[in-house]
């Protein structure tokens, strides 16, 4: 069995993760929001969840992407439409 090594290299950081997770954000929703505003969304969920007691990082990118869908379904309901 292979030792567990120290290599840090292969530890995400919260820098990756948000990277990660905004990468991923745009490709599922910049069509239908601002860059701007989804980095400020993607920012404060990852920030959420890389606070709590996760510690399973892996999750973090599938947990951040349903979280920040849940928050930009609930900001459509509250803009009216434009005609």
């Amino acid at each position: 069995m292979k030792a567990v090594s120290d290599d840090k290299s292969q530890v995400p950081t919260f820098a990756t993760m948000s990277a990660r997770v905004m990468a991923d954000a745009q490709r599922s929703f910049a069509a239908n929001i601002d860059t701007a505003i989804l980095e400020q969304r993607v920012q404060e969920v990852v920030s959420l969840l890389w606070t709590e007691s996760t510690k399973v990082t892996n999750f973090i990118p599938v947990l951040a992407l349903r979280d920040l869908r849940d928050q930009l379904d609930l900001d459509r309901e509250f803009i009216p439409p434009q005609m």
